[in-house]
């Protein structure tokens, strides 16, 4: 008889392998899909509408496809563009080997953005996006025209907001809990339990339930995506300050979700103060993924305003 504690690696083991199975028609993109060559990369994206550009980019467990309800109605102004970073969904990454950190990720966005040779784009980053968008745009604010972050996964310097973070008790123990959160992820993972761990991972940052009220489509984003959070538990963010912050001399708008965990909110309460050039939109009736949650206001509140600029 077979120890449970081996049935369960072997168990692991399979279900990882079934989710690092290509699409039905092995070697081909899915039917709109276009990729752009960066820094050794096929970078996949969809794109819709002319124009200025205004580049998507998506959080953790995620692709380009969360932006599904964004890309005809910002289409409408911009050309709208969807990207998936690197080891993302359409590709299936196992979780081992190749280059996964925000750095990576940065570079391979500035790249693209070189790419498309279309000047500077508004630039839009939903969570782990957020973060990528922001680092970019300290990097190299010549590409970018706008910026919009939608609670974007900073990390926030306790010694660098001039006392900003006392009391704010949920942004200071953010990163020790996206620690803990991912180890438990994982194991879950290991033991064969994928939906379990994403349940965990969904929960975590869009409230208790959001696993349970997810579309079946929504699910399988996540599923598609799963070992991703391998990588980001092997990198390591950095803690970003409000100067660096105050650096920033382009229009900024921060985006929360009504429902979304407290310390989402506490998070932009303590950098919105930083931003020279800032606005702030609550998106009603939405947690944490408000641009999938209450589309109509996530994309009106968007186009107005990169619109002024």
């Amino acid at each position: 008889m077979i120890p449970i504690r081996i049935l369960y690696v072997l168990v692991g083991a399979l279900l990882r392998t079934l989710l690092l199975l290509p699409a039905a028609n092995a070697g081909e993109l899915p039917s709109g899909v276009k990729t752009l060559r960066v820094n050794g990369y096929d970078m996949a994206y969809v794109e819709a509408g002319s124009g200025r550009p205004l580049v998507m980019l998506h959080g953790a467990m995620s692709d380009y496809r969360s932006w599904a309800a964004q890309m005809e109605p910002l289409g409408r102004i911009n050309r709208a563009v969807a990207v998936s970073l690197r080891h993302y969904f359409p590709e299936r990454w196992d979780g081992n080997g190749g280059s996964f950190s925000w750095q990576q990720h940065v570079a391979d966005t500035i790249a693209f953005i070189e790419g498309l040779a279309a000047g500077p784009v508004d630039l839009v980053g939903h969570s782990r996006g957020g973060l990528v968008a922001f680092e970019l745009a300290r990097a190299r604010p010549g590409l970018v025209r706008s910026l919009v972050v939608a609670e974007p996964g900073l990390i926030l310097d306790e010694t660098g907001f001039g006392g900003g973070l006392q009391g704010k008790t949920a942004a200071r123990t953010a990163a020790d809990e996206r620690a803990a959160r991912i180890k438990s992820v994982l194991k879950r993972f290991e033991e064969g339990d994928v939906d379990g761990g994403l349940e965990i991972f969904a929960d975590a940052v869009g409230g208790p339930g959001t696993w349970k009220n997810f579309a079946e489509g929504q699910r399988q984003i996540f599923r598609d995506n799963a070992w991703t959070i391998k990588g980001t538990e092997q990198e390591q963010r950095r803690p970003v300050s409000c100067q660096e912050l105050q650096a920033l001399n382009i229009p900024v708008l921060l985006v929360g979700g009504e429902k979304s965990p407290v310390r989402y909110g506490e998070i932009l309460g303590v950098i919105e103060p930083c931003l020279k050039k800032q606005e702030r939109v609550i998106i009603p009736n939405a947690s944490h993924g408000m641009h999938r949650m209450n589309p109509s206001v996530f994309n009106s509140s968007v186009a107005q305003f990169v619109s002024k600029y």
